[in-house]
């Protein structure tokens, strides 16, 4: 019944009148092309506001609370239909709210091409059947996929899925206390799409990630697809888990922030050592930058699709400093025409002509980074089951040093470090844990600071209770940045249009509880 309202209020909204005399997908794309819902938002009220005034805050912005993203500190409003502008720019001002912002609508990053084109050439480009030699996967490693859900039945996909055993299928009852009923085989934060077109309410949500898309299936194919049994095609790490999670909807492959945040959340806390998402948008979301922190404070490895521009313009989740951004290659490694350049893309992997899963039990090829992104999260897979031990930080170095270098000497803004190589990286030595490394931006890197706020991201070292930055300035001054609680520094995009032009050069320093200095990186440069 909830849906069904839901449904007629949205055709309401759009004037019924007028609603069959219009095309719903055009529609829709004009929806897609404001960038934002227009009926939701997400602030973060500061930690010293009381109930009490939050609730006065939304009553006179005729907010209602939608949800709340707890481990975060987000709240998701219901606002007046329309008003997200002034809405977000007024809280804003607010000395109690430490933001407000659109929820951002997010998408999948591929190109549809014809069924079963070409074949999987790219595990023959990543090495991974000598990786395969060394290692199919360990299924306590768990990937778990953001994306438009799983065809479920699949042949080659049904018994590669995550199984939370502590939930009890269709009881209705949240056996397992995660705050989830019925989350047996993963969740569906998306909702069912209103006449299979539109975005359902933010808040629209159920226990079944079955894909109506087929992205998903597509991408999770490629990450762990049945490898050895006689069917379809292989995955890059068939022997871990895939944990289902559907965050993107319709035909389009869209979905809200909040909900792609949502599922990042409950992946860190229901035991993901990787998360995969192949999707993404240019609005940079505070948000959702809390979240991968919070993925990665508690040992997930997040990777991204660098995007499908095909120019510098940064796109994100894959430009947040934690978050591993992959770029796309071809057949003969060559770089990808769409594929996002820019300094925050860390490694490639094979993204043209992808064949994976496909809806209905069946396969198909596929471009994007889309396509990318799941080959590297099941590389990093891979090297997560070599030794159970490793932490994501180590795992992320392990993949930028064994990757292939291509394009010009070192990293550089297309291919990043190079195309990844599935038997390397397996095989590397891991770095040690108490060594800080830069992690982003690539070294030699020029920022895109004229549109779009960048950050610092480096490795995680346990025992550090901050980090400190030494910044060189064009004018050879040199700044300190202490004190940073997290492995990564996000400049506001103000500091950026005020900095001057010119190469700078950075290191930074791990300090223990009692001041003492664990480590020192060596000096990365960069122009801006």
């Amino acid at each position: 019944m909830r849906r069904l309202i839901s449904a007629w209020m949205l055709v309401a909204t759009l004037s019924a009148p007028n609603l069959l005399a219009q095309d719903p997908a055009a529609e829709l794309e004009a929806e897609l092309a404001r960038g934002y819902d227009l009926d939701t938002v997400m602030v973060a009220f500061r930690p010293d506001v009381d109930a009490g005034a939050r609730q006065a805050i939304a009553d006179a912005f005729t907010m209602t609370r939608e949800s709340s993203i707890a481990p975060i500190g987000v709240d998701v409003f219901r606002i007046p239909h329309g008003e997200v502008e002034g809405v977000v720019a007024a809280l804003q001002e607010l000395p109690e709210v430490r933001f407000a912002e659109p929820n951002h609508f997010r998408r999948t990053t591929f190109i549809p091409n014809d069924p079963r084109y070409g074949e999987q050439y790219g595990f023959q480009r990543i090495n991974a059947e000598a990786a395969w030699d060394v290692t199919l996967g360990d299924a306590q490693v768990v990937v778990a996929v953001i994306d438009t859900g799983l065809d479920q039945d699949h042949p080659d996909l049904a018994g590669q899925r995550w199984v939370n055993t502590g939930e009890i299928a269709g009881n209705g009852q949240d056996d397992d206390g995660n705050g989830y009923v019925d989350d047996r085989f993963g969740y569906d934060f998306f909702g069912n799409a209103i006449f299979g077109i539109f975005p359902p309410p933010e808040s629209a949500e159920d226990s079944d990630p079955e894909d109506d898309n087929g992205h998903g299936t597509h991408t999770s194919g490629t990450v762990a697809a049945a490898t050895d049994n006689a069917v379809g095609v292989a995955g890059t790490a068939s022997g871990c888990r895939v944990m289902v999670l559907r965050a993107l909807g319709t035909f389009l492959g869209i979905g809200y922030s909040s909900d792609i945040i949502n599922a990042m959340i409950y992946a860190a806390d229901n035991g993901a050592s990787v998360i995969s998402m192949s999707l993404g948008s240019t609005a940079f979301s505070s948000a959702e930058l809390a979240a991968v922190a919070y993925a990665e404070e508690l040992g997930v490895l997040v990777v991204a699709a660098a995007g499908n521009g095909g120019d510098t313009t940064l796109n994100y989740p894959a430009g947040y400093p934690q978050v591993m951004a992959v770029g796309a290659t071809d057949s003969s490694d060559g770089l990808a025409s769409f594929s996002t350049r820019g300094a925050n893309v860390e490694v490639s992997a094979p993204g043209v002509d992808v064949l994976s899963t496909w809806l209905s039990a069946g396969y198909s090829s596929a471009s994007g980074t889309s396509m990318a992104c799941p080959h590297a999260a099941g590389v990093s897979a891979l090297v997560r089951s070599t030794d159970l031990g490793l932490s994501a930080s180590q795992t992320r170095v392990m993949m930028q040093e064994t990757a292939t270098d291509l394009g010009a000497s070192g990293w550089d803004l297309g291919f990043g470090n190079g195309r990844i190589d599935a038997a390397a990286a397996v095989t590397a030595s891991p770095p040690a844990a108490s060594q800080v490394r830069q992690l982003t931006p690539g070294d030699g890197s020029t920022l895109n600071s004229g549109s779009t706020p960048f950050g610092f991201g480096w490795t995680r070292v346990p025992g550090a209770a901050s980090y400190t930055i030494q910044l060189e300035l064009p004018n050879q001054q040199s700044l300190l940045l202490s004190n940073l609680p997290t492995s990564s520094f996000h400049a506001p995009q103000n500091i950026w249009d005020r900095a001057p032009s010119g190469t700078y050069r950075w290191r930074l320093a791990a300090v223990s509880a009692t001041f003492q200095v664990i480590s020192i990186s060596g000096w990365w440069t960069f122009t801006l």
